[in-house]
């Protein structure tokens, strides 16, 4: 099994939401947070290197059971794009605070893209900031 730190479209509170690309086995272990900011990409966010100690980005954990997950969601995500375009996201783990207090280790996918000038989303909570409404564009990001 392996944990997966989820913060846009691919939570389970996002209308809208993309979790069914977590894959049937996949389950929403916690909601919690993880040091970093996001910045808003248009249709979906991209979390980066916190700002500053206080800077945290609010999401869920994920168990996944299927050992398929992770490839397919990597080229979701394009972690390793050669051809088509330059990767934008890695994946890497991180330290992730639970809400119920319980500390694990996860995978998130990290922007790598060029990030100065975009803007942030404030309070590092992608649903809330649309209003508990992810926006979603046509490819379904």
């Amino acid at each position: 099994m392996d944990l997966l730190f989820v913060y846009g479209t691919l939570r389970s509170d996002a209308p809208g939401t993309r979790a069914e690309l977590l894959g049937p086995c996949a389950r929403v272990r916690c909601a919690g947070k993880v040091h970093g900011a996001l910045v808003d990409l248009g249709a979906h966010p991209g979390l980066i290197e916190p700002t500053d100690a206080r800077s945290w980005v609010c999401g869920e954990v994920v168990e996944l059971w299927d050992e398929d997950a992770l490839p397919q969601l990597d080229a979701y995500e394009g972690v390793g794009q050669i051809e088509a375009a330059p990767a934008q996201y890695d994946r890497v783990v991180r330290p992730v605070e639970c809400d119920s207090g319980e500390q694990v280790q996860a995978f998130v996918y990290r922007f790598i893209g060029a990030s100065e000038g975009l803007p942030r989303v404030a309070g590092g909570d992608w649903v809330r900031r649309f209003g508990g409404h992810a926006r979603i564009d046509e490819s379904g990001r």
